[in-house]
């Protein structure tokens, strides 16, 4: 029941199904997952960290929650500790085929890092267009590309990736 309330995004019906999960044995790792994704767009950080954190000890495979806490970490500015989950996702995600879509998120969030820790556009750049290519759908990521390419008076390019994010934009949320 949390997953399907989860789903349709009626987080606090989620939430309590999600507690009651993770009070359940035998336990069943994905519950603290999807109780860190629902805490996370309720916008209860600390209890999200925690069932990510929770989650990773019982499956330290699974690079969405290294994902999850990597946001955290930027929504706190915390970006050495956003680098690090950032990356554990993307070495993680990328052993599997299946999670193209992940890498690509977790790309796009590491050009943020990147961008505003070290100034480095030239890195964060490339990030994105590694991005892009993954995951062509990854609209936010055309749309921070483009912006970027601009910054360094790239404007062609600029332009065609502001296109890409246009027809992206369309095909995700027409």
């Amino acid at each position: 029941m949390g997953l399907s309330y989860h789903q349709e995004k009626r987080y606090g019906r989620a939430l309590r199904w999600f507690n009651q999960a993770v009070e359940h044995e035998p336990v069943y790792p994905p519950a603290w997952h999807f109780q860190g994704w629902t805490n996370y767009y309720l916008g209860n950080a600390e209890p999200a960290r925690l069932a990510f954190e929770t989650h990773l000890r019982l499956d330290p495979s699974e690079g969405d929650s290294h994902f999850a806490l990597g946001l955290l970490s930027i929504e706190e500015w915390d970006l050495d500790r956003a680098e690090i989950h950032l990356n554990k996702a993307i070495e993680l995600q990328s052993e599997r085929p299946d999670r193209t879509k992940g890498v690509s998120k977790a790309k796009a969030r590491l050009s943020e890092v990147v961008e505003h820790r070290d100034g480095d556009i030239a890195q964060a750049t490339m990030l994105l267009k590694e991005s892009v290519e993954l995951h062509p759908d990854h609209y936010e990521a055309w749309y921070r590309l483009s912006r970027l390419l601009e910054m360094q008076g790239r404007s062609d390019e600029a332009g065609s990736a502001l296109e890409q994010f246009h027809m992206a934009k369309a095909r995700v949320r027409p």
